[in-house]
């Protein structure tokens, strides 16, 4: 099935698009709930709306969940196509994300912190952009709005900004412009947020929800069940492998190449030490680290000289997935 997927023809999205529905497809016989436990702004309106249109049960959340998904994977895509993380332009980076997203049905629901992935995601694509641009004003600008617009559906994806410092420091030469403009990028949709409260007379409330709120352990939980131990173990295995094979293969790429590799261990080395900072946080959390995850896999799908046994860690995956989503038909 791999096969498919290292093709980079048009006719590729078709394919990923049912693949993508058929992993995903029972969310929409037992519609998911939408997330009930929010504090910031942007999720209390975008929530507060789809509770009003969309009575639970309905498949309105579902469904936007899983095009937003389908549209993070392209994106995602898209990012390792274009700066040839692969030796090859391919739809694997699209087709792992997909995979790894629906291992949880945490991962599934539509919930802020699915949405927060979209801008952590745009804010990766712009920071691999910088490399040996002249002057990246415009990129790191929009990377710092991007993370407060995310951090306004979501609040710990205001901690991602450590990471894009990190990126600047990795990326490119540092430039204390470049860092006063991205601090104002991150700023500017907090003001215009703060200035918004200010005039209602609400802006202790919202600091209160939002900043305080959002760091009290008050939802949230894992389920250490066997389901839980048979998926992180089996996608535990396969990363194994996939580390292993990039570790070997590092210093065969270019530099760009190499710099953006390590940003992503970065992302994910602070996306596991951050889930202790983010205390209203229980599994769907983790969907933030399926990003350098799925892509960390996909160099492996993509790279590997044995692609037979890349089908059968694949087929370990999506064999999981589909059995602990149709196992209450058996």
């Amino acid at each position: 099935m791999l096969t498919f997927f290292r093709s980079n023809h048009l006719s590729v999205l078709g394919f990923l698009f049912v693949y993508a529905l058929l992993i995903k497809f029972n969310q929409f016989i037992y519609p998911l709930p939408l997330a009930d436990q929010y504090s910031a702004p942007f999720s209390k309106l975008v929530f507060g709306t789809l509770a009003v249109i969309s009575p639970e049960g309905t498949l309105l959340p579902n469904i936007l969940a899983f095009l937003l998904i389908y549209y993070q994977a392209l994106v995602l895509n898209q990012t390792v196509n274009t700066y040839k993380m692969t030796s090859r332009r391919t739809y694997l980076p699209a087709m792992t994300y997909i995979l790894v997203t629906s291992l949880f049905e945490q991962f599934t629901v539509l919930s802020p912190v699915l949405i927060g992935n979209t801008f952590i995601i745009a804010s990766l694509q712009l920071t691999f952009a910088i490399y040996k641009k002249d002057t990246a004003y415009r990129e790191v600008f929009d990377i710092g709005l991007y993370l407060a617009i995310g951090s306004l559906f979501y609040l710990p994806v205001f901690y991602f900004i450590l990471l894009f410092m990190i990126g600047l420091v990795i990326i490119r030469p540092f430039y204390g412009r470049e860092w006063i403009i991205g601090l104002s990028g991150l700023l500017t949709p907090y003001f215009l947020v703060s200035v918004w409260y200010f005039w209602h007379h609400e802006w202790y409330a919202f600091v209160v929800e939002h900043f305080l709120w959002g760091l009290q352990r008050t939802t949230g939980t894992i389920t250490f069940d066997q389901a839980f131990f048979v998926k992180t173990g089996i996608l535990g295995l396969v990363f194994l492998f996939a580390i292993l094979h990039v570790q070997l293969r590092f210093f065969k790429n270019i530099v760009q190449v190499r710099k953006n590799m390590i940003l992503l261990f970065w992302f994910l080395f602070l996306g596991m030490l951050l889930y202790f900072f983010s205390l209203n946080s229980g599994l769907s959390y983790f969907v933030m680290v399926s990003i350098p995850i799925s892509m960390i896999i996909s160099f492996y799908f993509a790279e590997i000289k044995k692609s037979i046994f890349a089908e059968i860690l694949h087929g370990l995956l999506l064999l999981t997935i589909i059995y602990y989503q149709y196992s209450i038909f058996i």
